[in-house]
């Protein structure tokens, strides 16, 4: 579905059109998730290099970078998994810790957003102050 043609003006919020919409968005978040994974899973199949401390350093630092990167991966995975499974079953669109409406721009921004902006910013100043006691 074209993105220049959005469900979102008018409707019921969360309506068969914007799920639809939505879940269209997010399998193709998937499907880009899991190739980059796949890419670089790829491209540990280099053998380690032969040559001095600075080459076998070089090729570390590379490897924890791949190894960081596919950690990332997995959990946008996970999290975009977790959103399909929210639009299966019916509480796509809703803040998990409110019950409240998301909103359409937050979720057009981040469709696998699980907290209103205010639950969100709740959190996180929650995390501050702990961190910070």
């Amino acid at each position: 579905m074209d993105k220049a043609h959005s469900p979102f003006p008018g409707g019921k919020y969360m309506n068969t059109k914007q799920l639809e919409w939505f879940r269209l968005e997010l399998q193709q978040q998937l499907d880009e998730c899991e190739r980059l994974i796949e890419d670089t899973k790829g491209q540990d199949d280099q053998a380690s290099p032969e040559g001095d401390e600075a080459d076998v350093a070089d090729y570390k630092i590379q490897i924890e970078q791949q190894a960081s990167a596919i950690h990332r991966l997995h959990i946008q995975k996970r999290a975009i998994e977790a959103a399909l499974n929210r639009i299966d079953s019916g509480d796509y669109g809703y803040c998990e810790e409110t019950g409240d409406e998301i909103g359409l721009p937050r979720l057009k921004a981040n469709p696998t957003a699980r907290l209103s902006l205010d639950a969100q910013e709740r959190m996180e100043r929650q995390n501050r102050l702990q961190g910070a006691g």
